[in-house]
């Protein structure tokens, strides 16, 4: 049995109690966000004035993240950058390509983000040299008074001219799929793109909005925040062996009256942003899942094929 869209916190069920990880994020000693896989515990500040997610390399090494910096024309544009750990060094990536919300690809082959362009937004992918050569870059950029690695070839993965937002891209584990949240014309819905195919699929038809996507190191489930109630949570839906959603086995993990956002999961554990009192705190709770009712709840997961003759990404990953 499930839970009702209408079902008020903890009715009749006991997800566990969550442990503060960052009780005020406001407080200077930590960084605005936890994500990422080995760095989870760290909360030490690294780099202040992100705007945008950010993503670990395979490495653990060096951290990409978007920020709004002048360019050389004393122009304010949003930039990739990667924060070096071992130098403690920020290197450019681009020069006013108003990137953000980058993802590493998992075995390092190169950069997604969103890029935002006459009102829309678009995936973009930039490859990037095997990890001896990177390596190297990165060794003679940090020399540099002013450190660049610029990447100025960023092929278009989608080619959208309607207004549309896109959202969170994060790879599949197995570096063939990515998974992000768009808008159009109403709520956040999720999606997936196949680089190789060329096609961008949207996954749910739902009243509600969706956000956050996340995958978990097996590729098994599916994370994401939702609001069916009116209020955010933490839900997953377990993957099928190609990636996709299978109708039915979508889970509810948290239970909170002010919302619940940005999941991760490491070591069997639950990693998210809760919005309470006096602002968001970074929460850690043991994985405790309960079946719900996508019907009840208004989901709809799209049949794939269907969606897929809908939506194509206009250049694929070669």
């Amino acid at each position: 049995s499930g839970l009702g869209a209408g079902s008020s916190s903890g009715a009749g069920w006991n997800l566990g109690s969550s442990t503060p990880i960052v009780e005020d994020l406001q407080a200077p000693a930590y960084r605005p966000a936890v994500t990422g896989h080995a760095h989870m515990h760290e909360l030490e500040p690294q780099v202040k004035f992100i705007n945008s997610s950010f993503d670990w390399s395979p490495s653990g090494k060096q951290l990409v993240y978007a920020v709004n910096k002048h360019n050389r024309y004393g122009e304010d544009y949003k930039d990739l950058f990667i924060h070096d750990l071992a130098s403690n060094k920020d290197i450019r990536l681009s020069q006013s390509a108003r990137l953000e919300s980058p993802a590493w690809h998992p075995q390092g082959l190169g950069l997604v983000a969103v890029q935002q362009s006459k009102g829309t937004q678009n995936l973009v992918w930039s490859a990037l040299p095997d990890s001896q050569s990177w390596t190297e870059q990165v060794t003679n950029a940090i020399e540099d008074k002013k450190p660049e690695i610029l990447l100025d070839e960023w092929e278009n993965w989608t080619s959208f001219d309607d207004g549309r937002t896109i959202f969170s891209p994060i790879w599949h584990p197995n570096g063939q799929q990515l998974y992000g949240a768009y808008a159009y014309l109403g709520e956040r819905q999720l999606f997936s793109l196949d680089p190789e195919e060329g096609t961008f699929t949207p996954l749910t038809a739902a009243n509600v909005d969706l956000r956050d996507p996340f995958v978990d190191s097996s590729g098994s489930y599916l994370y994401f925040s939702a609001a069916p109630n009116g209020r955010f949570n933490i839900y997953r839906v377990a993957l099928n062996s190609t990636g996709f959603p299978i109708p039915g086995r979508m889970e509810q993990l948290t239970d909170v009256v002010g919302g619940a956002f940005m999941p991760v999961e490491y070591d069997n554990r639950l990693y998210y942003s809760e919005y309470i009192a006096n602002g968001y705190t970074i929460r850690s709770r043991p994985i405790r899942a309960i079946s719900v009712s996508e019907n009840e709840l208004g989901f709809e997961w799209l049949e794939r094929d269907m969606s897929r003759q809908q939506h194509t990404a206009h250049t694929a990953h070669t």
